[in-house]
């Protein structure tokens, strides 16, 4: 009987599941379209049974609905699938929301678990931080002004009236003697050019002479040839450096005898008589095409020969230096002399020569003060020499004395007259140059401001027998250093500060009398001190992977 109710349930079940079909079927039927219209009768009839039987069918409740559709394109294309009540999907809005949280519990695990491990590895690490140092090496930094100022010398110009191109055999800086040729006037640039060449072809023929004697080879040692040649190439390359143009050439001619001889002396060049009968023919074909008939300038005093003037030789005289001021030191210069072409050089005849300059008077008082000059020249004793540092010459530094502090009233200016009793090639051809005017110079142990400490202690007060009759508490400057495996504390003298370099120059004990006075603490040439570390203190231990 159940069985029955059963099968009776289930027949009425499928009735009205193939009712419910039947109707979604009609209701979603696509309209005939024009060109189904037009078909025969015949298709028209077919497509009609097909429908009527597929209405007269019901569907088993097994059946696919999908696949029990019709296959027309019309049907497939317009017909909806429909899904089975059992087979279809729902998500749960309760599995959806129990997902988003442990998802969000998940990340918030991972979260905290990083910056737990961040936590633990500072903890770690804290204490074993690099430690940078640096070593305490001796320098000297100097103290000193910057100014402009003008050289003055005893100068005499030659003046000649010969007309024509000069062609000087005499160099700037070289010292002659009087009645010495200093240039030849010739008649032409032709002339004067083919002459020079002349003479460079005869200098160069003399040394090929020279290097071609017996004596050179058994006498002349190899590796003290090779030690020369690149001895006078470093002296090419700092004569470069410093604009000295005249000394390369003469340089080169030097190095290349010294190669030359080299050559010869190891067996690559047997002899150079090929450049020899080169060097006559040059020189023959030469004196062939111009006549050298050439008229001679010669040197009226002895001294140091300069081939330009510029037209202060008359107003910058060594007499007046001691009582320029700014003023008149202005004047002067104002308004030097004119050439007139006549002009054939000049010869500067003393060692002694000034150099002025005009600078401030807080300027002139740090020089005043620290030589002491003013006792000096109000006693017309002997005074401190000074040094002064001329950028543009090889002759550095200058050693000088101060002969005046001229100040003018009303005015917050003085100009500082020096004299030196050197001369070279260098300082002959000098006149308006910048200088460094030293006024100490402070040597000890160079230290990273960096590293500087501040702390205080306290010092005993003792009478004159030496008895303690309080205390004190004083500052004290420090520096953290390495020494084996341990820090320790330093204490420094500080001399000098350097703000633009960051460095500061502190004392260090170098006397026999100043290491005994010395605390023992005190801070010694090239000890390791810290300039970089955290958590830094006495006594602490350092490991070998912090350096």
């Amino acid at each position: 009987m159940k069985a029955k109710d059963e099968q009776t349930k289930s027949k009425k079940n499928a009735s009205v599941l193939d009712s419910i079909i039947r109707d979604k079927s009609k209701a979603h039927k696509p309209l005939p379209s024009k060109k189904a219209a037009a078909s025969p009768p015949s298709q028209a009839k077919t497509a009609s049974s097909a429908s009527a039987k597929k209405e007269r069918d019901p569907m088993p409740l097994s059946a696919n609905p999908q696949a029990a559709a019709p296959t027309t394109p019309a049907t497939v294309a317009s017909a909806p699938v429909a899904t089975p009540a059992h087979k279809r999907v729902r998500k749960s809005p309760a599995k959806t929301k129990v997902k988003r949280k442990l998802g969000a519990i998940a990340a918030m695990v991972i979260l905290a678990f990083l910056v737990v491990t961040f936590i633990i590895g500072q903890v770690l690490t804290y204490g074993y931080t690099r430690i940078k140092t640096e070593g305490a090496y001796r320098k000297t930094v100097p103290d000193f002004i910057t100014a402009k100022g003008y050289v003055i010398r005893d100068e005499q110009v030659i003046d000649s009236n010969l007309s024509g191109v000069r062609a000087y055999t005499a160099e700037d800086g070289s010292r002659i003697s009087k009645g010495s040729p200093v240039a030849l006037v010739y008649t032409s640039a032709e002339q004067a050019a083919a002459q020079e060449k002349i003479e460079k072809l005869k200098a160069e023929r003399k040394q090929l002479d020279e290097l071609q004697a017996d004596g050179v080879k058994y006498n002349a040692n190899p590796d003290l040839l090779n030690e020369q040649i690149d001895a006078k190439l470093a002296e090419i390359m700092n004569c470069i450096n410093e604009g000295d143009f005249n000394g390369v050439d003469s340089m080169r001619n030097s190095l290349l005898y010294s190669m030359s001889k080299y050559n010869i002396v190891t067996g690559k060049e047997t002899d150079y008589n090929q450049r020899i009968i080169a060097i006559d023919g040059e020189i023959e074909a030469l004196a062939s095409r111009y006549s050298y008939d050439s008229k001679s300038i010669q040197a009226p005093y002895s001294g140091y020969f300069i081939g330009k003037v510029d037209g202060y030789e008359e107003v910058l005289k060594s007499s007046d230096a001691k009582n320029l001021t700014p003023a008149k030191l202005r004047a002067a210069t104002a308004a030097p002399k004119q050439a007139t072409g006549l002009e054939a050089g000049k010869i500067v005849g003393e060692f002694d020569w000034y150099f002025a300059a005009v600078l401030s008077t807080e300027e002139a008082f740090k020089i005043e003060s620290a030589y002491n000059i003013s006792t000096a020249i109000y006693n017309n004793s002997k005074r401190d020499r000074i040094k002064l540092i001329l950028p543009y010459t090889s002759v550095n530094p200058l050693s000088v004395e101060v002969t005046a502090i001229n100040k003018e009233i009303g005015s917050n200016e003085a100009v500082v007259v020096f004299r030196c009793d050197y001369m070279s090639a260098d300082l002959a051809v000098l006149r308006y140059q910048p200088v460094q005017i030293i006024l100490r110079e402070y040597t000890g142990a160079c230290v990273s401001a960096r590293a500087v400490r501040t702390g205080t202690e306290t010092v005993d007060e003792k009478d004159e027998e030496g008895n303690i009759i309080g205390t004190t508490t004083q500052e004290l400057k420090y520096v953290y250093i390495i020494v084996g495996p341990q820090v320790k504390k330093r204490r420094i003298n500080i001399v000098y500060q350097d703000v633009s370099e960051d460095i500061i120059i502190c004392k260090v004990p170098e006397t026999e009398d100043e290491k005994e006075n010395a605390p023992d603490d005190s801070l010694k040439y090239y000890d390791e001190v810290i300039v970089e570390g955290a958590n830094i203190y006495e006594g602490k231990l350092v490991t070998p992977n912090q350096r």
